[in-house]
Order: structure tokens, then C-alpha cells, then sequence
């Protein structure tokens, strides 16, 4: 009977063993995935940041979350700035209405929404921007484009 027992030993040890290095193996392919995920993030931060045309996320009272650094070009303010900051502030006053029946639409989910406005603000001359925009898919944030048009 000891026999019996050493060799079911044996064999759960054996397994034990192969269930390590299976272990082993998936934390490896993991860790090789988390790498290929960072550099893919870092390569969409890039491109991001370096876009020719504003970026910026909104809440749905158009709160900014997230701007690239055209974005933050165009409002004439450091990023680190403008997070939380009103979009509507930097609106010429005469278009706000514009702006806040263009989000009303975006808000809506209706689709890819439109509109143009004048950006004004922080001691910078006027900039007529054309703004595209629509919902994120989970319906909580606002994602907007900004491209000046002033010329």
C-alpha cells in the first residue's frame, strides 16, 4: 500500500510541475501582450498629440476631460489648463447657442453631428473653427474635433 502512495505522490507532484511551467508560460505570453499593449497606447498618444487638428473629449455640460496639444493651440491656453474648463467659455458669445445646440445634438446619439463657431478668449485673436462631433460609445463622454477655418 506505501507503494500505491508514494507513486500518487509521485504523479501529483509530476502534475503540479506541469501545471507550474503552464503557469509559467501564460504569465510570459501575458507579459509579452502587456508590452505590445503599451507600445500600441504610446504610438496612439503620439499620433494624438501630433494631429493637425484639435482633439478634445467633453463631458455631456461640455467639461473638457482630455485635449490634444492642437486643441489646446487653438484655446490659447497650457492643456493642464484647460481640464475641467467650460468649452463654452472660449466661444464667441454670439455662437454659443450655436455650440450648445450642436452638443444637445451630439448629447442625442443621433450621429456625427456639425457645426461652426468663433473661438475667442484668453487675449487671442478670433478663430473660426469648423467642429465635428458625436457621442462615445458608451454614451458618457462627447468627442470632438476642432479644425481652423479662419483662413
Amino acid at each position: 500500500m506505501r507503494n500505491k502512495t508514494e507513486t500518487e505522490k509521485t504523479a501529483h507532484i509530476h502534475d503540479l510541475q506541469v501545471h507550474q511551467l503552464e503557469l509559467e508560460m501564460q504569465n510570459h505570453e501575458l507579459l509579452l501582450t502587456r508590452e505590445a499593449a503599451q507600445e500600441a497606447e504610446q504610438k496612439y498618444l503620439e499620433l494624438y498629440d501630433q494631429a493637425p487638428i484639435g482633439f478634445l473629449t467633453l463631458s455631456g455640460e461640455c467639461q473638457i476631460h482630455k485635449l490634444n496639444i492642437e486643441a489646446s493651440h487653438l484655446l490659447g491656453k497650457e492643456r493642464s489648463d484647460l481640464i475641467k474648463s467650460d468649452l463654452r467659455f472660449f466661444i464667441q458669445e454670439s455662437d454659443r447657442n450655436t455650440f450648445t445646440d450642436f452638443m444637445q445634438r451630439v448629447i442625442s446619439g443621433a450621429g456625427i453631428e456639425t457645426c461652426e463657431v468663433i473661438l475667442t478668449g484668453n487675449n487671442q485673436a478670433p478663430k473660426s473653427v469648423f467642429v465635428k462631433g458625436k457621442v462615445s460609445d458608451d454614451g458618457k463622454e462627447c468627442l470632438i474635433t476642432m479644425a481652423d477655418i479662419t483662413a
